[in-house]
């Protein structure tokens, strides 16, 4: 039986530009696409793309199918590898 990874990972593409209001201050705006689903997300708030982050990463499964644990079932880990592994093939 395979053991399922503790810590699922997820993948976004993000893009982000300002645009000149009429006060002079920049105004930024931005769109964050969810990899696994297309799912788009446009924002003009910092805490809106913070938010739309958090929640498609706590309701799913990322890109290996596993859910994050809750705390009660989390364990330790050992640390990553430097070439970008965490753990042993």
């Amino acid at each position: 039986m395979s053991e399922q990874p503790l810590f699922p990972s997820h993948l976004f593409t993000l893009r982000v530009w300002h645009v000149d209001s009429s006060d002079g201050s920049k105004v930024w705006h931005g769109r964050v696409q969810y990899v696994y689903s297309n799912e788009v997300h446009e924002f003009d708030d910092w805490n809106a793309l913070i938010t739309y982050v958090q929640d498609t990463a706590t309701q799913s499964r990322g890109m290996d199918g596993a859910k994050a644990p809750t705390r009660d079932e989390g364990r330790a880990r050992e640390p990553a590898k430097p070439d970008g592994r965490d753990r042993p093939a």
